[in-house]
């Protein structure tokens, strides 16, 4: 497929833009970017709880496995349904989202979706810490995790990019770097803290979602000028 772009970039498709002499791709000065993006206090708060968010995803990724087929006694194609289940709510919520903008407060709703996230999280470990929760139990709470996921990650990636406009592609691109980053260390650490139960992924969703709360409500320090542009 590649291939075929790449043919197709070359034989089919003319350039229709000349080169913008104000944009280099040299190392030193895409780094300088960087750094113009990391002064902004309201970039990192949202990119943060972004990247908190994607690694409670992560956590969740390398975990689940593990949790629904040696635990629960799934078989793969039963999992398979599972994590496609999960998978759609992630979606769903991504489009109730966007009908939700249009009335509500984004700043608000990150809140709101946060803090349900966190208490969802916490219950979840609480459950697998003390040998109580059933599965059903389980899969309901991990299906709300990733329901509230589906509303948090764009909107805190949203707002966190509201600051920029000409370097708005460095901006991104840091989110998703801190995004992959955080989401690795999470995996690693699920897989280090393994011990054959579920606490390891339930203990590193919770943490992460909790994180994710407290830089989102810390935004409430921040002075006025840092929370421009209340809507999207």
């Amino acid at each position: 497929i590649a291939a075929l772009v790449f043919l197709a970039v070359q034989r089919v498709l003319q350039e229709t833009w000349q080169a913008d002499a104000s944009v280099s791709l040299r190392p030193r000065k895409v780094f300088g970017e960087y750094l113009i993006v990391l002064r902004e206090r309201e970039f990192i708060i949202y990119a943060g709880a972004a990247s908190a968010a994607t690694a409670g995803l992560f956590s969740y990724i390398t975990g689940s496995a593990f949790v629904y087929i040696d635990l629960f006694g799934f078989t793969a194609a039963q999992f398979g349904w599972i994590y496609g289940a999960n998978a759609c709510s992630l979606i769903a919520a991504s489009q109730i989202n966007r009908a939700l903008l249009k009335k509500y407060d984004i700043r608000h709703g990150l809140l709101v979706c946060a803090a349900a996230q966190s208490a969802i999280a916490l219950l979840l470990f609480a459950g697998c810490r003390m040998g109580f929760l059933p599965m059903p139990a389980m899969l309901g709470l991990v299906f709300c995790f990733l329901f509230c996921f589906g509303f948090i990650m764009p909107n805190a990636t949203g707002v966190a990019l509201l600051p920029f406009s000409r370097n708005a592609g460095s901006a991104s691109a840091l989110i998703g770097s801190m995004q992959m980053i955080f989401g690795a260390l999470a995996s690693a650490l699920v897989s280090y803290l393994h011990d054959g139960t579920a606490g390891p992924m339930a203990l590193m969703m919770s943490l992460c979602a909790c994180a994710a709360l407290v830089l989102l409500v810390s935004t409430a320090f921040l002075p006025a000028r840092g929370r421009r542009g209340a809507r999207l």
